[in-house]
């Protein structure tokens, strides 16, 4: 299952009624990160995972697209609809404008 989601596709998706999940840590987070982004982190996440719909997709990004490859792999087994952004915030930052965070 590809479940990439290209990083100038943010751009459509950032205003549907999706679940968007940043897991870099905090301080990163704090610098810039992109609206509608809530910060969990990974053993937060799946230790919480039953209180997120599984009809409402699941859209994640990390530093460099690895970790939530992983993650959104898991979640999909898990019975919901998880997606990352492939290459990560890194990649988000070199197609980003300025109104998305």
């Amino acid at each position: 299952m590809n479940n990439a989601i290209e990083p100038e596709m943010i751009y459509q998706l950032v205003n549907q009624d999706y679940t968007f999940i940043d897991i870099r840590d905090p301080h990163q987070y704090n610098q810039l990160h992109i609206k509608n982004f809530l910060n969990i982190q990974p053993d937060q996440l799946l230790r919480d995972i039953s209180t997120f719909s599984k009809s409402k997709p699941i859209v994640l990004i990390c530093y460099s697209g690895k970790r939530t490859e992983e993650l959104s792999r898991q979640l999909s087994q898990l019975g919901f609809q998880a997606y990352y952004i492939s290459g990560g915030f890194q990649a988000f930052l070199n197609v980003q404008n300025d109104m998305y965070f």
